[in-house]
């Protein structure tokens, strides 16, 4: 029996050799393995390079290699990704007041209030937004502060305003020449220089030659101390006397005196009755008259002979108040501490003890 080798073959499936897809395009490669009786499944793989874009990037039977025909050839072919970045959170929509307060900007003295916000941010591909694509993500709330009055208040935020000069201090002198050694009184000079200050603190400072004056002091020296007399009231007894007394001072260029550095005063003697029996000198009565004994008439004829028997006894003692004749016409001798005396006139008193033109020493309460 003959055997028909070549009809077998002949319905037997046939073999292709796979086509090199490396450098074809997606399309490109689809029609060389259409071209031979081949299918095709595909894949892609990103790549941020775009020129790249649609080309083949691996097959999954190798070039060459035989495969039935109407068999499935893999591709992987490279599809362009973009470059994703991302803009800053922002906000958007309406914000929440948070609160309001005041704040210094610079001199400025400002009110605000704040409000918080909900934020995003865009999404660019290839560094361009298309205007519409954003995200929440990574981001939270902001805070915005906006100044609802801002001005310049004089002794807010260190702001002082402008000053105005409206006055001038007095000049003050210096490179001054004086006449003399400035004994006493007034000295004049010439100045080569003033300046004066005006209420803003500007200094201004002038040269020329200006008339100046000074006031001078004096300095106080003493003379020798030199004796010098003087009366005060003083106790005899229980009586008071006017008191002599030499006392001993010095006297300066300024006519002023002083007892100081000299020796005390000395008693020299009494002089007339101020007061009996007086308080200050340890009496019983409130300073009465001294005893003033009354006249006598001068005898009319020859003496009448010794007297027919012994007195009749001690007399009664001295009157007991002034003279009706005496009437104190507002004349006092004033004494005052110090060991010295002053004489007034008229009815004002020294406020100092007195004795009245009477010779009544007067106590005053000052």
């Amino acid at each position: 029996m003959r055997r028909k080798i070549g009809r077998f073959k002949k319905l037997g499936a046939s073999k292709v050799s796979v086509p090199n897809l490396t450098g074809l395009t997606r399309s490109q490669a689809q029609s060389a393995l259409a071209a031979v009786g081949l299918g095709y499944s595909e894949s892609t793989t990103g790549t941020s390079n775009s020129g790249l874009t649609g080309y083949i990037q691996s097959q999954g039977s190798s070039s060459g290699s035989t495969v039935l025909r109407g068999a499935t050839i893999s591709f992987v072919y490279y599809s362009y990704v973009p470059t994703i970045t991302y803009g800053a959170c922002e906000a958007y929509g309406g914000g929440t007041n948070i609160g309001s307060g005041t704040q210094c900007s610079g001199t400025y003295y400002q009110s605000y209030t704040d409000y918080s916000y909900n934020t995003r941010k865009k999404i660019f591909s290839d560094g361009a937004w298309d205007g519409v694509s954003y995200t929440t993500s990574g981001c939270g709330t902001s805070t915005s502060r906006s100044v609802t009055a801002s001005s310049q208040v004089d002794g807010l935020c260190g702001y002082t305003p402008p000053c105005t000069i409206s006055s001038y201090s007095g000049y003050s002198y210096s490179g001054i020449t004086w006449s003399g050694s400035c004994p006493s009184g007034t000295e004049s000079g010439t100045a080569t220089n003033r300046s004066r200050t005006d209420n803003c603190g500007n200094v201004y400072n002038e040269s020329g030659s200006y008339a100046v004056s000074r006031s001078c002091t004096v300095v106080e020296t003493w003379g020798p101390c030199q004796s010098y007399t003087f009366t005060q009231p003083t106790c005899n007894g229980e009586d008071s006397y006017v008191g002599n007394y030499t006392g001993y001072r010095k006297t300066s260029n300024l006519g002023n005196t002083t007892t100081e550095g000299c020796a005390s005063a000395s008693f020299t003697g009494f002089g007339a009755c101020i007061a009996s029996n007086g308080y200050g000198c340890g009496g019983t009565n409130a300073n009465g008259p001294c005893y003033t004994p009354p006249p006598q008439d001068p005898p009319s004829g020859p003496p009448a002979g010794p007297p027919a028997g012994p007195p009749a006894g001690p007399p009664q003692g001295p009157p007991q108040g002034p003279p009706a004749a005496c009437v104190p016409d507002g004349s006092y001798t004033y004494v005052y501490p110090g060991n010295c005396s002053y004489v007034c006139y008229g009815t004002t008193l020294c406020c100092s003890d007195a004795i009245n033109s009477c010779g009544v020493y007067e106590y005053c309460d000052c």
